[in-house]
Order: structure tokens, then sequence, then C-alpha cells
């Protein structure tokens, strides 16, 4: 029952007129996530629900909801936030009747000398569904039993690792950093060192590194929980989109490529696992293909080039340049005895493999800096694409959360072309029916489709060609997600002779689009399967077809008729 806690606690949060500080705290918020990533948003507070008004006025597709203690409050909302504003007694323990994407505690003002500060954390867990922020004035820790300790900090990670949350410790880094620019002139830097933010911890645990907002990720790929050199990957999601966003903006193309151990064995015409004739990409032999040197080429015709994080696939990346200078000798190798028979070309398979492991050392890349310098310069890659030393601009995990966070579709809307297998473009065509999966997404509608075989479809990839081009004179979309297996090797770098458009490589997303996921894939594990009777599932090739997790119980899906 709620009790009277306007006797209970000084209610001099609610005074609160200047709303500076919720400007520049929600400003630096945005420079840690996207609100177009997110459906739900709660403040919980002492005071006017400024934040909550603010996030209102600028996202008008997000549920907010503003938790507070103090009645006479709603008669200093705005009308919008008075109508979301929620009284509770978050030091008793409540039943919650929802869960948000973010909640967001932070009050500077605030008594909270009689706060069960332990019962209170407990509550705003129930309430999170993905990330919680926590913020308070140094004043007010020290009136509370749990901070009367220097190691305050430590209990309350602890109790939030109990309760299935972990530190997010580079986004925290970076919200400090915001806030605290954001506030250099003026008394509010007292909160800068004190804003913690935690994510929801569901599945496999991962370093902080890997989190992506609104993502989780159930894969068990080995060192998922290791650091690595490059940027966290939501830092890298949130440049993604602003390079997305300036293309677009700009008219100007730019391909995106995903490129792991298949693209690695097609490219070189090794029939191995996707890459073999007849299982996904390709229904001909390799030596019936008169253009695979465009093909392997195409690694250095694209704006942006992301592989798996510790693959060999970066180091195969390195190694293809050095491949080159063996084709140009030898132009013909694939349509050789040699490269026909896989029993005497077994050794080129292990030549490749070994090579691409090798250099996958940054001590390797570096004894061989002046030859791999050398050999970009003379195929004339940008270097801001294949950096010998630094790290990538952008890994392909980040690619996935692209799609994983439902972001790139609320960026656009009813601007987006999708390229992908025939059924599975059938599938979507169908569930774009139903509303429920439309806001799910965020979309209004999408573009245009354009079909392609389960199988074969790099036999002709001019074929494939043909037909976006076809598309893009009729629809003129922004952006164009591609799903085609190895046929984009061709395809991607040259949809920008005739198109603007932003070419993202997605690959597996269009399963997704088409609610076929495997879920354990990283960062699909919160994804939503829609389901329809509508839909014929026996015609699709799907990837992952044999994964004993495609229809785990834990993962969610919903029938829509």
């Amino acid at each position: 029952m709620k009790i009277d806690v306007e006797i209970k606690y000084t209610a001099l949060g609610g005074e609160r007129i200047d709303h500076l500080l919720y400007e520049s705290y929600l400003k630096s918020m945005e420079n840690v996530f996207d609100f177009k990533a997110i459906d739900s948003f709660c403040d919980v507070s002492f005071s006017d629900g400024g934040l909550a008004s603010l996030i209102n006025n600028k996202s008008l597709h997000i549920d907010i909801e503003n938790l507070n203690y103090f009645n006479y409050i709603k008669q200093k909302s705005s009308s919008a936030i008075c109508n979301s504003l929620e009284l509770n007694e978050l030091s008793d323990s409540f039943l919650p009747n929802r869960e948000f994407d973010i909640v967001s505690f932070f009050d500077l003002e605030g008594d909270f000398r009689n706060i069960n500060i332990n019962q209170f954390i407990d509550n705003l867990v129930k309430i999170s569904k993905d990330i919680l922020i926590l913020g308070w004035s140094k004043n007010q820790l020290e009136t509370c039993d749990i901070h009367s300790k220097p190691d305050c900090d430590k209990k309350i990670i602890k109790q939030m690792h109990l309760n299935g949350f972990d530190l997010w410790l580079s986004a925290t880094k970076q919200l400090r950093n915001c806030i605290l620019k954001e506030n250099v002139n003026t008394d509010n830097k007292c909160l800068y060192d004190t804003l913690t933010i935690f994510k929801k911890k569901k599945y496999l645990p991962l370093h902080y590194k890997r989190f992506i907002q609104g993502c989780s990720t159930d894969n068990m790929t080995q060192g998922m929980n290791a650091t690595y050199r490059g940027a966290p990957l939501q830092v890298q999601l949130l440049k993604l989109r602003d390079k997305i966003y300036i293309a677009v903006a700009e008219k100007k193309p730019l391909s995106i490529l995903r490129f792991h151990d298949g693209e690695v064995y097609f490219a070189n015409a090794l029939p191995v696992g996707s890459a073999q004739p007849g299982v996904r990409a390709l229904s001909v032999n390799y030596c019936e293909k008169s253009n695979i040197h465009i093909s392997r080429r195409a690694i250095f015709k694209a704006d942006i080039v992301a592989t798996i994080l510790g693959s060999v696939s970066r180091g195969a990346l390195f190694f293809s340049m050095l491949l080159e200078v063996f084709y140009k000798f030898f132009p013909n190798y694939h349509y050789s005895f040699l490269s026909k028979n896989w029993k005497f070309n077994r050794w080129y398979y292990h030549f490749i493999r070994l090579g691409s492991k090798l250099l996958s050392y940054v001590h390797v890349r570096i004894v061989l800096w002046p030859i791999l310098s050398y050999l970009r310069y003379r195929l004339k890659v940008n270097k801001h694409i294949l950096p010998i030393i630094k790290p990538f601009e952008c890994d392909l995990e980040t690619v996935y959360g692209l799609v994983a966070s439902r972001l790139i579709f609320r960026m656009f809307p009813n601007q987006i072309m999708l390229v992908g297998q025939e059924e599975k473009l059938n599938a979507v065509k169908i569930l774009s029916e139903f509303q429920e999966y439309r806001n799910y997404l965020g979309i209004e509608c999408f573009n245009s489709f354009v079909g392609v075989k389960a199988i074969g479809a790099a036999d002709n990839e001019e074929l494939i060609l043909k037909s976006i081009k076809s598309e893009c004179e009729k629809s003129n979309p922004k952006i164009i997600l591609l799903g085609i297996g190895c046929a984009k090797l061709f395809t991607l770098p040259l949809i920008k002779e005739f198109s603007n458009a932003v070419v993202i490589d997605i690959g597996a997303g269009i399963d997704a689009l088409a609610g076929v996921i495997s879920q354990d894939r990283p960062f699909f594990a919160d994804w939503i399967n829609y389901k329809s009777r509508l839909i014929n599932y026996s015609d699709m090739k799907m990837v992952d077809v044999g994964n004993p997790n495609r229809d785990n119980i834990k993962y969610k899906k919903i029938n829509l008729d």
C-alpha cells in the first residue's frame, strides 16, 4: 500500500526550476546510446519529471514513464508527463507491471536518509529490461548506511551482479566524461563521478567492450569474455550509424562488407563449407566462373570491411594482398587440373589457412609492414579500410548489432531495399502485413525487394546486379541490405556505379527478418522470430539448418495468426 512519503522524505528535488542539468544529462546519454533503438524509458527521481519531458519532446516513439514519490509533483509536471507519472514507494518491495529498455535514476537533491537503499536498487532491477543508470550526489551517499564506507561502489556493483546486471565500464566512462564536459562551467560536476551504467546479463557472459545496446548473445565462441585492442562495440555502432547518416545526407554511396571464412574460401575457389558448389552460393564448378577475379578483389573495393573479432579472417584480409602476387603470375590457376581436383588442391587450402592465421598476429604484420603497404598502394586500397597495424574501425559484430538492435530499420523506416533469398523475402512480405511486426522493427514498410535463388546465386551475379539496378531506378532506396551469401563479393562493390544508396551486407540478418534466425548467433539472443502459418518454411534454405538450438524454448517466438 502507498504510504505518506511526503512525511517520510524531504521533497527538495521537487522545487527544481533550472532544467539545464536535465538537458546536459540527456545530451550525454545520447552520446552513449541511440534512443531510436529503444521502445521505453523510465525516469526514477524525486524531481519534477523534467528529464522525461525532454525525452518525450525529442523522441515521440518512446513510451515514457516517470516514477516518483511526491503527489504534488503532478502539479509541476507538463501535461504529457503528468499522464505518465506513477507514484511508488520504491524503498519498499513492490511488483512492477512492466519493464523498460532504459531505467535512469539520478538525483542531486532528494533526501536519502530514510531510504532502504538495498530494496530501492532491487526495485530498480525489477523494472529494468536492458540498461540501468544510477547516479546521485556525494552528499546523498553520506546519508546512506550502505555508503558509509569507502568501498560503497563495490557493494552496489556486487548487489547488481547478484541481481543479474554487469557493470558496463566503457559506457560508464564515456557517460561520465560527457557529463563533465557538458557541466564544466556549472556546479553540477558532482554528478559525473557517481553515474554508473549496468547492463542486464541474460545469457553468455561478455567482456564489457562487447556489450551492444538492446542486444544479448548466447554464442559459445571462445574468448567472448576477453578484452581486445579495438574500440567498444557500442562506440563502433554509433560511429557506423553516423557514417550511414552522413552518406545518406550527402548522397554519397557507402558499402559495408562482412568478411569471414566462407568469403576467404569462395574468393580463392576452394570448395570448403558454404563455398562448396551445390551447398549455397554456387551450383556450378569454380572453373566455369569467368569473374572469380572480380569477386576476389571485392575486399579492396568496399568502403568498410568488417571481420569477426579474434578470427583468422582478419589475417586473411592481409594474406589476400599477398595472394594477388601469386595470381599475377598464375592467372589461370583456378582453371588448371590442380585446382579442379580437390585431392591435389588441398595443399592450397592449408596454405591459405596457415597464412591467414600467421597474419592475424600484429607482430607478423609489423615485420611485413613494408611489403603489405606497397601491395596496398598497388591495389589502390584505402588505408583506412585495411589498417595494417591499427584496429579496424568496424568489427563484424557491429553490423550484426545494427540489425539485432533494430536500429537500422528505425533510422530509415520506409527507405530500405532488401536483397536476399526469394523464399525468405516472401516471408518478410507476409510478416510486413502485420502491424505488430512493423512496430517491432520500427518500420512503415520496406521500399522494395530483389529475390535471388536459394542455391546458385553466385552462378551469374550479373543478373542480380541487373535486378538491383532496375529496382533502384523505380524506388530509389537510401539503404540496401544484402543477404546473398558470397554472391555479394561481386555485387556489392558495383552497386555504387548506378546508385548512391548505402549498401550493407547483413548476411543472416535476412533470416532474422524472415523469422528463422538461429538465436544463438552472436547478438540475436533477444531477437523475436515472428511466424505465420501463411509462410512456407519448407522451401527455405536456412543458415545453420542443423543447429540443435534453433528451436530452443528459451528464445522468444511469436505466431501472428
